[in-house]
C-alpha cells in the first residue's frame, strides 16, 4: 500500500470519526433535561442553520441504515444470536459510510484532473489569442 493512499485513508478516517463525535455530541446536547433543573428560556426560537440541518439529515440516514442492517442480519444470519445483529449492523454501516466517502474522494480526484486539463487549455488559448492580437 503506497503512502499517499495510506495518508488519504487516515485523513478520511479522522474526518469521519470527528464527524461522528460531533454528531453524537449534538444529539446528546439537543435532548431535553428530565431533572429538576429549569430550562433556559430564550426570547425567540433559534432555527438550525443549513449545515446543522444537513448533518442531522446525514445522521438520520446513517442511523436508519444501521437499524435496517441490524434488522436484516437479525432476520437472516443471526436468527439464533440476535444480540450480535446490532453489533455487526453497526460495523457494516460504518464500512458503508467510509466506502461512500472514499468513492466521493475518487470522484473529486477525477474532477481535479479534468479541471486541471481545462485550466491548461484555457491558459494556452488565452496566451495564443494575446499573441495573435499583438501581431
Amino acid at each position: 500500500m503506497n503512502s499517499k493512499f495510506r495518508k488519504s485513508i487516515c485523513l478520511v478516517s479522522v474526518v469521519y470519526i470527528l464527524f461522528l463525535l460531533w454528531a453524537g455530541a449534538s444529539s446528546v446536547l439537543a435532548q431535553e433535561s428530565s431533572g429538576t433543573l429549569e430550562p433556559v428560556q430564550l426570547p425567540e426560537v433559534i432555527k438550525p442553520g443549513l449545515a446543522e440541518q444537513a448533518v442531522n439529515f446525514i445522521y438520520t440516514i446513517y442511523n436508519g441504515l444501521t437499524k435496517a442492517l441490524s434488522f436484516l442480519l437479525e432476520q437472516s444470519v443471526f436468527k439464533e444470536y440476535p444480540e450480535l445483529a446490532e453489533f455487526y449492523g453497526q460495523i457494516a454501516s460504518f464500512l458503508i459510510a467510509i466506502t461512500a466517502v472514499y468513492l466521493i474522494l475518487l470522484l473529486v480526484t477525477a474532477a481535479k484532473k479534468i479541471v486541471g486539463l481545462l485550466l491548461i487549455i484555457g491558459w494556452a488559448l488565452f496566451i495564443v489569442t494575446l499573441v495573435i492580437r499583438a501581431l
